[in-house]
């Protein structure tokens, strides 16, 4: 995604919310078409293997107009289809001092959360995590990060999926065949709400979650080889 592209998505965006003054918002959003001009936004995706989460973009934007509302996660910046984004989710600023105020205001999971954990802690998880990741992009060191309102909403049931993938292997390599498929059971439905909510690009998902319902342990072992391990189990 292009410095012009970023300036296409902003001209077309939905205003910013009523309690910010449209002098700040007009101040904000032609910082940022303005700014760097020739320079190529960054964006990452967090899963480098099939099940890639579509949804999961974090733009750097230009740090002159990250100052502006550098406090505030709420940017009033929507989405739009077509570019860089796949749905029609609010922007997010990754680098905002609200940003575990904000994420308390999503819907979190009906289904229960891995063992040791409620979602509240879950969600503190995620946002030490997501902070940490962002920690080099946010001013005054980076251009700073936005990231979807939609991906923050999956992060959840990643986060969970992840948990149960990683505990699956573990139970695995102690010979606990009961506990092992008791997790890579509760993955593959973390993997059903990802689907739910669009957060899949592809289908490519879908070998990876028939690997969990069966007990496929080589595939699952790679799957988590490649995009969990490192971190241990949470």
């Amino acid at each position: 995604m292009h410095t012009d592209d970023l300036d296409q998505l902003l001209r077309s965006a939905d205003p910013w919310p009523g309690d910010v003054p449209t002098a700040l918002t007009r101040e904000v959003t032609a910082q940022v078409i303005a700014a760097d001009r020739g320079a190529a936004a960054k964006v990452r995706s967090r899963r480098p293997l099939a099940a890639v989460i579509a949804a999961a973009l974090l733009v750097a934007v230009p740090t002159t107009a990250y100052a502006s509302y550098q406090l505030a996660a709420r940017t009033g910046l929507f989405g739009s289809p077509g570019m860089t984004e796949e749905d029609t989710s609010e922007w997010i600023n990754g680098c905002s001092a609200d940003l575990s105020t904000y994420m308390e205001t999503l819907p979190t999971p009906a289904d229960t959360p891995p063992a040791g954990y409620t979602w509240a802690q879950v969600r503190d998880r995620i946002v030490t995590q997501k902070q940490s990741a962002n920690a080099a992009e946010c001013p005054p060191r980076g251009q700073g990060v936005l990231e979807q309102a939609s991906s923050l909403r999956n992060s959840y049931y990643l986060w969970a999926e992840t948990t149960w993938t990683c505990r699956a292997v573990t139970a695995h390599e102690k010979g606990d065949d009961a506990a092992f498929r008791s997790n890579a059971t509760h993955a593959a439905a973390m993997m059903d709400r990802l689907h739910e909510l669009g957060a899949y690009g592809d289908d490519n998902w879908r070998p990876i979650q028939k690997g969990l319902r069966t007990g496929d342990f080589p595939l699952i072992k790679q799957f988590h080889t490649a995009n969990d391990a490192g971190a241990g189990c949470p």
